[in-house]
């Protein structure tokens, strides 16, 4: 039996995978079932405000797509009134893992990506509040489909004429989401329940991982290396040539990815001095929502450990230029946390000089790299780009990217800065940098039932249809966090005035 779970579904890109998905699953010879949220949960990932008007629109999508491929729907509270009126107990995950610690840290996570903060403590009041809903909904819909084999089996539901525990195959988009983790924590423990997480890689890629979070560490490499073994060397040369040249490209990238450096601008002039002896390009990632995955990672706050970096450097006898490369997406950051890396300009000092280039400057990062000699990164893709352009790269904390050999790899910014110091740092094959090309371009575990009536299904070639109403609403509430957030931080703001 099959359950699909069109989490997300506000974004048309993952409405046109959750609907290639179902299409795919009604073929099969078995039952399928959509579980539909229908205002359920108070809030979620893509409906962090709890919007009613929101809500209404996802469950009239998740309806269109029921009808699409005719298969049944079952709401949550059904499951929900069900837990109420038997005696049936929840099942934990195996390992004696905490469901609700980890639940928290997926919350965590939904919450980061909004703020772009690296660290709880820097949330702003209303996000702070925000993140209390979400980790609670995330621990609702746990226990709500911590029996859903017995819901499924009860005489009352015999439609599905199942006889025993039933074998079920549990479809979320994102296993890292806080309406997705918990069906990943259903089947953790269940040998009679598979797991399968969908993903679009620059909404042109889709992939589906089974048991696995698509963006565990240890999952990405593997599924790259899988589709680099396939290809001999001049095509996985090729491919990498191609997939770098489309990310660099002004014109745009046509990979699907979204393009953060479209309107940087090259220039004739160095844009190190040229009388340092060491070039030092740095870039702090936005992607703050991987500070805060349950599993495999064990994050860094960037900008502390930058000072550590900056600090180590100081002590240099040679004249030393660091460059900081704030990422795009940081401008929407809280002040707090886009404050903290400005700050760090401040680490000027005889023979150190720190500049940090705001996110919405125009310098162009690809030239920063290229004139670095050498390139630090922390959770950010800028290092597996570096490796590609054959520079000295380093990586403070985990990342996504850990298992590439991409580049030196160190706990902290003090021994980073040690390193290049006492000139230890290696350069790293870039073999790393092609196996992740090859796989983000010729993945195995491309999911085919993306192929939709003889069309690739993304989102624009199959002219998913929204009312005007919709998008209006979409389009004003999607708005509607950052609003709030804006309000909170006014309304603080005049309380200490008046203080």
């Amino acid at each position: 039996m099959n359950i699909l779970f069109p989490n997300s579904i506000l974004d048309k890109h993952v409405y046109a995978l959750h609907l290639a998905n179902a299409y795919d699953l009604s073929k099969k010879n078995e039952k399928t079932v959509i579980i539909r949220c229908n205002g359920f949960l108070k809030a979620c990932e893509v409906n962090v405000v709890g919007s009613k008007l929101r809500c209404r629109i996802c469950t009239k999508r998740v309806d269109f797509l029921a009808k699409s491929v005719n298969v049944d729907v079952i709401d949550l509270n059904d499951i929900s009134i069900f837990k109420k009126d038997t005696k049936f107990g929840s099942n934990q995950p195996k390992d004696g893992v905490k469901v609700g610690e980890v639940l928290g840290i997926s919350a965590a996570g939904t919450i980061a990506s909004y703020e772009r903060v690296s660290d709880l403590n820097r949330l702003s009041e209303f996000g702070k509040s925000k993140y209390k809903i979400l980790r609670e909904e995330s621990k609702k819909l746990y226990n709500t489909i911590s029996d859903l084999q017995n819901f499924l089996t009860v005489e009352k539901n015999n439609l599905y004429e199942m006889v025993g525990s039933p074998k079920i195959n549990v479809y979320v988009f994102n296993g890292r989401y806080v309406t997705a983790l918990p069906f990943f924590l259903f089947a953790d423990n269940k040998k009679e329940v598979n797991f399968y997480a969908t993903e679009l890689w620059g909404q042109k890629n889709p992939i589906i991982s089974k048991n696995r979070i698509i963006h565990d560490p240890s999952y990405i490499y593997e599924s790259c290396l899988k589709a680099y073994s396939i290809l001999n060397e001049s095509e996985s040369e090729f491919l990498a040539q191609q997939y770098y040249k489309s990310r660099w490209s002004q014109k745009g990238n046509n990979n699907g990815e979204k393009n953060f450096t479209k309107k940087q601008k090259k220039t004739n002039k160095n844009i190190f001095c040229k009388n340092v002896k060491i070039k030092i390009s740095m870039f702090p990632s936005s992607g703050y929502e991987y500070n805060f995955l349950p599993y495999g990672y064990d994050p860094v706050i960037q900008d502390f450990e930058s000072k550590c970096f900056l600090d180590r450097l100081s002590k240099s006898t040679e004249q030393i230029e660091v460059i900081i490369r704030l990422h795009p997406n940081l401008s929407n950051a809280t002040e707090l946390e886009y404050n903290s890396f400005q700050e760090l300009s401040k680490k000027t000092g005889k023979n150190l000089s720190v500049r940090v280039i705001n996110p919405t400057d125009v310098i162009s990062t690809y030239q920063l790299m290229r004139e670095s000699d050498y390139v630090i990164s922390f959770a950010s893709f800028a290092s597996v780009e570096a490796n590609y352009l054959e520079k000295k790269t380093l990586q403070i904390g985990p990342s996504r990217y850990r298992y590439f050999n991409i580049s030196n790899q160190y706990k902290d910014g003090y021994k980073a800065a040690q390193a290049i110091l006492q000139d230890k740092v290696d350069y790293k094959s870039k073999l790393g940098s092609i196996v992740f090309a090859c796989g983000f371009m010729s993945r195995t575990d491309f999911m085919k039932s993306y192929i939709f009536n003889g069309k690739m299904l993304t989102a624009n070639k199959i002219k998913i249809k929204t009312s005007l109403l919709e998008k209006i609403v979409l389009y004003i509430s999607s708005y509607d966090f950052f609003l709030c957030r804006f309000s909170s931080y006014i309304l603080h703001k005049v309380n200490n005035d008046f203080k």
